[in-house]
């Protein structure tokens, strides 16, 4: 038994002495040189990309006959079923003019013995002037029943590189008018004192930019100068500048401000010459959303009576997958009462011996749809404040004429109305359009009556262009009439107008077209103003020659 021990341990101490000696001669080995064999370069590589080749194999075939849903088209439209003819929005003509060309002369005479001319003419291929000019006149059934009227217009057009554009007009009209709403039964006035004759001439000139500027700004300034008089030296001169001023934040976040400043000087043949001038400014910042749109500002004026301050404030929303819109605004403004302000709505006034700048502050909801593409409804309910407002009343007093009108003012009126509008359009072939307005004046202080105002009115009008190129259109405008005065002192209204015209115009050759127009074809006598009614059934008709040189 001791002998297998000791045959043990002997074993065992000839296998570990050896190891233990080879240990140690490997630790000193290696902490002897301090250096590193290098047996090869290390040389990254990537993996081969492995490219799968994809090729389209066709759909396999479906012998299943699949259920279809047939939709028939719209019975507005002349389908067929061919590649369609892209083509310009049409132009809207009017049913005395039609369509006019660049270029053209056009001349005509009507049973009142009155002619007509009017002319467009261009000069220039880059930077084209052109003129626009046109003269009418007509003498009623009534002694000293005429009216006359000629304007002109010279338009210049300057690109400022491809930064924006210089624009320039220049322009005059003459308006003559008699004051035959006289007292038949009494003696002829003399004929100097029915005589009416207003001119006007204006310079503008403008800027128009494309591009904003370096820094984000778009200025587009515009400056105005006006004169406006009659036969008996009674004269407006004003100057205008208005300069817009834009600042894009984003896309979606803008910054606006108007600067306006409105200067005028009236001298009167009796009497003493009067400034009246109006200036405003309008801060306002405006958030723009796919929806949604909001403008928020203010606009403070002053004149000679003192500041005053109106809102600015208009919200548009859309439908996300309708054609419709509503529209809420409240907004104000200060506006200078001007002489052609007065005598383009009746000429047959007194000239005024008192002037007030008009105010406006209106409040109103607006909603327009655009339906199938061819029909737009448009709807608007409003209520307006009105200060300072300008009527005509007749001259009823005893050092009057009996024929003239003098021009009050209402120092606030109240308006609640509603406007309606619709339309039917078919590119160049079908145009129908009727509006509508009604006015409910109320709380009216410094005047008795809303003097002159149309309480309602309407207009319907359809055009319609035929296969050989006959276009034809008719009107019809209709109202309810204001109120007067009467020698009496009371008040009244005259009867209510229905007036239907009727008019075409049908090319000969491409470049000589015949046109004629019938008006007042039901001869309805109607006053707008007392006194003076309007002509009975009268036609005009005549050629027109086109100047343009593009057309063969």
């Amino acid at each position: 038994m001791i002998r297998s021990v000791h045959l043990i341990v002997f074993f065992m101490a000839w296998i570990l002495i050896p190891l233990q000696a080879y240990s140690q001669r490997e630790r000193r080995d290696t902490s002897g040189t301090g250096s590193v064999d290098i047996i090869s370069n290390f040389k990254p590589t990537l993996r081969d990309l492995v490219k799968f080749q994809f090729s389209a194999q066709p759909p396999a075939p479906d012998s299943l006959r699949q259920p279809l849903s047939y939709r028939i088209p719209s019975q507005e439209l002349s389908i067929s079923y061919q590649p369609g003819v892209l083509k310009p929005l049409a132009f809207l003509p009017d049913s005395n003019t039609g369509f006019r060309p660049s270029q053209y002369v056009k001349l005509g005479y009507g049973s009142l013995r009155n002619p007509y001319a009017s002319v467009a003419l261009e000069w220039g291929k880059k930077n084209p002037l052109r003129f626009y000019g046109g003269h009418q006149s007509a003498a009623g059934p009534r002694p000293f029943q005429k009216h006359s009227i000629s304007s002109g217009l010279l338009r210049w057009q300057l690109p400022d590189r491809e930064m924006g554009e210089w624009s320039a007009d220049l322009n005059f009209i003459r308006e003559g008018v008699n004051k035959y709403g006289y007292d038949t039964s009494r003696a002829i006035p003399p004929v100097d004192s029915l005589r009416q004759v207003f001119h006007d001439f204006g310079l503008r000139v403008a800027y128009r930019r494309k591009k904003t500027s370096t820094v984000g700004f778009v200025v587009e300034p515009v400056l105005e100068g006006k004169l406006t008089g009659d036969r008996f030296d009674n004269r407006d001169v004003q100057a205008r500048m208005w300069v817009p001023i834009r600042y894009h934040f984003n896309d979606r976040i803008s910054m606006q401000v108007d600067a306006m400043a409105h200067w005028g000087r009236i001298s009167r043949s009796e009497g003493p010459a009067l400034n009246r001038s109006v200036y405003s400014i309008n801060p306002a910042i405006r958030f723009e959303q796919s929806r949604w749109s909001v403008h928020a500002g203010i606009r403070p004026a002053w004149d000679s009576a003192g500041v005053r301050i109106y809102p600015d404030v208009n919200l548009r929303w859309s439908h996300a997958s309708k054609p419709w819109f509503i529209r809420l605004n409240w907004s104000g403004e200060l506006r200078r009462t001007g002489y052609r302000d007065l005598y383009a709505q009746n000429p047959w006034l007194w000239m005024p011996t008192q002037w007030r700048n008009q105010g406006v502050v209106d409040r109103s909801v607006q909603w327009q749809y655009q339906r199938r593409a061819h029909w737009v409804y448009d709807v608007k309910v409003g209520y307006a404040t009105q200060t300072n407002t300008f009527l005509f009343v007749n001259d009823t007093s005893a050092s009057g004429d009996g024929k003239s009108f003098q021009v009050v003012y209402a120092d606030r009126i109240q308006n609640l109305y509603a406007r309606a509008a619709v339309s039917y359009r078919q590119a160049d072939r079908w145009l129908i359009s009727g509006e509508a307005g009604w006015n409910q004046y109320h709380s009216i202080r410094g005047a008795d009556k809303a003097w002159g105002l149309l309480p309602f009115e309407w207009k319907l009008s359809a055009m319609h262009r035929f296969a050989n190129k006959l276009r034809v259109q008719a009107d019809l405008y209709s109202w309810f009439a204001p109120l007067y005065l009467t020698k009496s002192g009371a008040s009244s209204r005259t009867d209510g107008a229905f007036d239907l015209n009727l008019g075409g115009q049908m090319p000969i050759t491409p470049k000589i077209s015949a046109w004629l127009q019938f008006n007042n074809l039901l001869n309805q006598s109607y006053s707008r103003w007392s006194q003076y009614p309007v002509y009975g059934f009268h036609f005009v008709g005549g050629v027109v020659f086109s100047l343009d040189k593009s057309i063969p």
